[in-house]
């Protein structure tokens, strides 16, 4: 199904093994409800893929706009972590943020096996409107494929400290495409067809980076602050 709002904040991370138990606990039980708190933030999912021995995490956020990244609380928030945060925090791994600008989003239902692709462009390249469309739609035509996502990666948004973004800032645009698939095996099925869509993008974009996962859980928002703060002993 399209996404809800006009933006959406992508996260890959890794994460000290030896604590995996501990981080799914506090990611889903105080990380996740605590941003969903946050205005404009009205959605998250987190997917997982154990062989990626770099980034096997990944959350997407679903935005009202892209102003939830700029709002004072959720600035507050980040510059003001937990206790457990904290704690948290000194065993992330690689990091990857990418706050995007929707620019199309499309499909039916949400699938159970998501491929994140990220393309890097020319400095001052911008996706033209009919190509990222057509793009979409050619994705969303394909056998097993039920979601189709297009994010401009907004690299002016504030970072969270300690954790690294997706692209420099003095890089060009970067697209994020989020695919969502029935089961894992259609996107391997339709690799080919996906690699094509994507090479037919024009312009000066670089070799896509292609990641996999499958999803673990998907969080509303709606839990108000104290509910947030009883679920985690607060």
């Amino acid at each position: 199904m399209a996404l809800a709002g006009t933006a959406f904040l992508a996260l890959f991370n890794g994460f000290d093994p030896a604590r995996d138990d501990e981080y799914n606990v506090w990611h889903s039980v105080e990380h996740v409800p605590e941003r969903l708190t946050m205005p404009g933030i009205v959605r998250a999912r987190r997917y997982v893929n154990r062989q990626d021995a770099g980034l096997p995490y990944f959350t997407l956020y679903e935005l009202a706009s892209i102003d939830a990244m700029y709002s004072a609380a959720y600035l507050h928030l980040i510059m003001h972590p937990t206790a457990w945060t904290q704690r948290m925090r000194v065993s992330f791994g690689r990091f990857l943020r990418a706050p995007c600008r929707t620019l199309a989003s499309q499909g039916d239902g949400m699938g159970a096996a998501m491929q994140a692709t990220l393309l890097r462009g020319a400095h001052g390249e911008a996706p033209a409107g009919p190509a990222v469309r057509a793009l979409a739609d050619s994705l969303g035509r394909l056998d097993g494929i039920v979601g189709v996502h297009v994010g401009l990666i907004d690299d002016r948004a504030p970072p969270v400290p300690g954790l690294q973004a997706a692209a420099p800032s003095d890089s060009a645009s970067a697209l994020v495409v989020l695919i969502e698939a029935q089961e894992e095996h259609w996107l391997d099925r339709q690799h080919d067809a996906i690699g094509a869509a994507l090479g037919g993008m024009g312009g000066s974009w670089g070799v896509p980076e292609h990641r996999v996962y499958r999803l673990m859980h998907v969080l509303d928002a709606g839990r108000s602050p104290e509910e947030t703060a009883r679920l985690r002993g607060g």
